[in-house]
């Protein structure tokens, strides 16, 4: 039992943040899958198994990373106050988050719960990491990655559940952070791209990430106002640019030796694109929007498919070793 003890404790001090990326592609797709019954009929024990699936991961990964803080907090404060590495701590609270939205057809009570976990942590790291680039005073360069604009996402997406379970102020605060950081972090990201070396081969899937903010942005404006207006347009047509452009990378992914957990950033920030186009689809009742909508979903089935297969094999070959 000492021997077993001894070995949890040194294998759950390298346990992955990443690994939230995980929940953050199922309910991802457990929305797109949601959100597409409202179109088309989908049986909803396919609805139900990709929701509670998600959940479960969630529920697992969220266990094993607590075990991690209780049991090295000091590596976790260094994770915290770490500007480079800040930005994929935020991974925890937008699964929080996501969740809370996920569960909410199910139960309220439950979805109210995570929402408000999701949010305490979301304000929490966003006054964490601005305060970290403001004080900064070390001699070592920040490094800007995709990673930094999963906080801007993670104030994005409170609305969304939001306006059904808090006064709406509150909503409209995260959804005004969520822009002004990600209208802050565009231009320093272009920046850096065009001036700099390239990203190392694990950060390659999360240039995905771009397309996140203006498409779950597009989700919660129209949350919060319940019209499609001029601003939900604009931030609809940004997010539609930046995936074509995400596509049109094609052979930079198709580069990537090996699999990583980062690997999983496909996946999330092409499910907002498509909740986002079917967002408007229903709104404008366009049907080129749905058959955009449900091509795009095709081809995440697919890579959640690749995804899985990929997790599974990865931790199967770790198991054997």
């Amino acid at each position: 039992m000492k021997r077993l003890r001894i070995y949890w404790y040194t294998k759950i001090r390298d346990f992955p943040v990443m690994l939230f990326a995980i929940v953050m592609g199922l309910t991802g797709y457990s929305l797109v899958i949601q959100k597409l019954a409202t179109i088309v009929y989908i049986p909803m024990g396919i609805q139900d198994f990709f929701a509670y699936l998600a959940f479960g991961v969630y529920l697992l990964i969220s266990f094993l990373y607590l075990n991690k803080i209780n049991l090295h907090p000091k590596d976790f404060y260094k994770e915290v106050s770490n500007p480079n590495h800040i930005g994929f701590i935020a991974i925890t609270s937008v699964a929080t988050t996501l969740i809370a939205t996920t569960l909410l057809p199910y139960s309220e009570s439950l979805s109210l719960m995570a929402w408000g976990i999701g949010a305490i942590v979301q304000i929490a790291l966003m006054v964490r990491i601005v305060t970290l680039w403001i004080s900064y005073q070390n001699d070592t360069r920040i490094h800007t990655d995709p990673s930094w604009f999963i906080p801007a996402v993670g104030c994005l997406a409170i609305p969304i559940a939001g306006v059904k379970l808090a006064p709406i102020e509150i909503s409209w605060f995260f959804f005004s952070v969520g822009i002004l950081f990600w209208l802050v972090m565009l231009p320093i990201y272009f920046y850096r791209n065009i001036y700099h070396h390239a990203f190392d081969e694990r950060l390659t899937p999360s240039l995905f990430i771009l397309m996140a903010p203006p498409s779950v942005g597009t989700i919660a404006w129209h949350s919060l106002t319940g019209e499609i207006d001029a601003f939900a347009r604009i931030l609809y047509s940004i997010s539609l640019f930046l995936f074509i452009v995400a596509i049109m990378q094609y052979k930079l992914y198709l580069n990537i030796k090996s699999f990583h957990l980062s690997s999983w950033s496909f996946s999330f920030p092409l499910a907002t694109s498509i909740l986002a186009t079917f967002t408007m689809a229903i709104a404008l009742d366009s049907y080129f929007l749905v058959i955009l909508g449900s091509i795009k979903t095709a081809g995440l089935s697919l890579v959640i498919i690749l995804l899985i297969w990929k997790t599974v094999e990865c931790f199967a070959k770790k198991a054997t070793v």
